[in-house]
């Protein structure tokens, strides 16, 4: 009998196949023995193909070198869509000169169906082969092609199953992980059922709160709210999380003994209505917000109560500079009405000052050291007075970069007092001097 007249069968699909040169496993191999049996064959091989790599699963034979599984043969099972029976091998036009048929192990039988993945591309093979050619007819070959594609279909459950084990072998795995990332988080987290119940607590949400994890199991959320928010989180929060799944702000939490204490909250809600909550004790940052908020109440009034200018520059002399209103005022400007900056500064520095001022300054920026110098600039209306001048230039922990800071002071009544006060001497130096 010749190769062609028996049906061709769908192509088996093995879903996301192992990789190649996977390790060899007792299943397949347990399968492609069982087939070999059924079919009286000496060589019976499951192989898989990617890239015009070949390689064998599992084989029955002497060795591997005798099993048909290379490119001419996929082809072939490729140009009769994806099964073949060929009785003898001889016959066949593109197969009979091949190695495998014309030289030892002079192979005559082959059947094959082809294996392919989801995209529907041929990654493989599962077939028999025989030293004695086979003489059926075309209802016993189609037979024989159907067992072979059952063999096939066990070779795919068995594949499914065994990926199956696998998926849930990682996502027990993954959720071990998570498990482990959740009990060393510093945030809270919280998992509650549909009934509002805590069916999960991480260390840090429990003692957070001043319980052990033990004691929430079971228990209902709202033990751990502050009473005076029920209204809040009843008509604001709880809508928004059932009308957009989520919700972030800050609320109050209740601790055990009943102090009252501030948190940042995400909640997330499942798909069973359940609820993944997510909790920040943010005690410590209010406490410094509200520190901090002090401070610049009492730094504004010491700033409008002050007689000085104030300044301020980042990483000077290039630098962002402020100038504080005060000291626009002592120039005679409105504030910001010229840039606060060095540069301005410097070009407001009387002539005969502008190299001594400058470099003193820029030599205090060098050496990270205070200064304390006089000198005139000039006031809006053109006229120059003389100005006390006092800064440091230190790192700033926050940012790490270099800032000036200090205030100037209007000395010009001072100057002035000065000045009469030597042309008094000079004119009583001079008097006694004519006397004599």
């Amino acid at each position: 009998m010749t190769w062609s007249p028996v049906a061709s069968l769908p192509p088996i699909n093995l879903r996301c196949i192992g990789p190649l040169n996977s390790r060899q496993e007792a299943e397949y191999d347990d399968l492609v023995q069982l087939m070999a049996r059924h079919f009286d064959s000496p060589v019976a091989f499951l192989s898989f193909s990617e890239d015009r790599r070949r390689w064998l699963k599992s084989f029955v034979g002497s060795n591997s070198s005798e099993i048909p599984y290379d490119e001419a043969f996929h082809r072939a099972v490729d140009a009769n869509r994806g099964s073949l029976w060929i009785g003898d091998l001889r016959t066949h036009e593109q197969l009979r000169e091949h190695g495998l048929v014309a030289n030892d192990p002079n192979l005559r039988f082959f059947a094959a169906v082809a294996v392919e993945d989801h995209d529907g591309r041929n990654i493989g093979l599962l077939g028999i082969a025989d030293q004695q050619p086979r003489e059926f007819d075309t209802r016993a070959a189609d037979a024989e092609l159907a067992d072979l594609a059952s063999f096939g279909r066990q070779v795919t459950t068995l594949h499914q199953l065994r990926r199956a084990v696998q998926n849930s072998d990682n996502r027990n795995d993954r959720l071990a992980k998570h498990q482990i990332a959740m009990e060393a988080a510093l945030d809270g987290v919280a998992i509650l059922n549909r009934d509002e119940e805590f069916v999960y607590v991480n260390p840090a949400f429990a003692h957070m709160h001043g319980y052990e994890p033990r004691l929430l199991i079971g228990r209902m959320w709202r033990i751990l709210c502050d009473p005076d928010q029920s209204w809040t989180l009843d008509n604001t929060v709880l809508p928004a999380l059932d009308r957009d799944g989520r919700w972030h702000g800050e609320a109050h939490g209740l601790r055990g003994d009943g102090q009252r204490f501030d948190t940042e909250l995400s909640l997330t809600r499942l798909q069973d209505g359940g609820l993944v909550c997510i909790c920040r004790d943010i005690t410590q940052r209010k406490e410094t917000e509200a520190q901090l908020r002090t401070s610049r109440e009492r730094l504004q009034l010491a700033v409008q109560g002050s007689t000085d200018g104030l300044w301020d520059c980042q990483n000077p002399p290039h630098g962002t500079c402020w100038w504080s209103t005060r000291f626009y005022e002592l120039l005679g400007y409105a504030e910001l009405e010229i840039p606060a900056s060095f540069a301005t500064f410097a070009s407001l520095l009387h002539l005969d000052e502008v190299d001594t001022v400058t470099g003193e300054i820029e030599s205090r920026i060098a050496d990270r050291s205070a200064f304390d110098i006089e000198h005139r600039l000039r006031r809006r209306d053109g006229d120059y007075a003389w100005f006390r001048n006092r800064g440091r230039a230190v790192v700033d922990e926050a940012t790490g970069m270099l800032r000036m800071s200090g205030t100037i002071s209007d000395i010009s009544d001072r100057k002035l007092a000065e000045e009469q006060l030597r042309s008094a001497k000079e004119a009583a130096e001079s008097a006694n001097q004519a006397k004599s």
